[in-house]
């Protein structure tokens, strides 16, 4: 099975530079699999679940795959899964990270792989040659980035 990614899109920084990258935690290992309901992980989920998730989910805490920070732009793609339960996509904007203070069950356990933070170019043909999940959210990223889109309210 091919790497599992989890994506987190940046836009350009507050130093003046104009590329756009995406940020990405690749997990390695056997037991690298989406880590499932967020129920599961969170029981302040039941208490957010119809009032701005991204909102409480970006602007509460930091991001723990990253040791950062991010800003929710907006909401980028609502999916129903076979499961018949809606899954989430945001556009945010990580405004700071510190990679050495990452947290989270995933880092304390040896037998869920190795974490790596990648950043790719924000470009149809990065986004198609990385094994996103799901499937369907590569093509909802590509769309919205060639209509300019991505990064930009629509």
């Amino acid at each position: 099975m091919a790497d599992m990614r989890t994506v987190a899109l940046s836009g350009a920084d507050n130093t003046g530079k104009t590329k756009q990258l995406g940020i990405l935690a690749r997990r390695i290992g056997p037991a690298a699999v989406p880590s499932g309901a967020l129920d599961a992980h969170d029981s302040r989920w039941a208490a957010v679940r119809t009032q701005g998730m991204g909102n409480w989910w970006f602007g509460t805490g930091r991001v723990e795959e990253i040791a950062g920070e991010a800003e929710i732009l907006r909401e980028l793609h609502r999916l129903v899964n076979r499961a018949g339960e809606t899954e989430y996509f945001y556009v945010a904007r990580v405004t700071k990270w510190n990679f050495a203070d990452r947290s989270g069950p995933e880092f304390r356990k040896e037998d869920r792989g190795e974490y790596i933070l990648e950043e790719i170019p924000l470009t149809r043909s990065a986004i198609t040659e990385l094994n996103l999940q799901p499937e369907e959210i590569s093509t909802v990223l590509c769309e919205a980035l060639d209509r300019g889109e991505l990064l930009n309210s629509p």
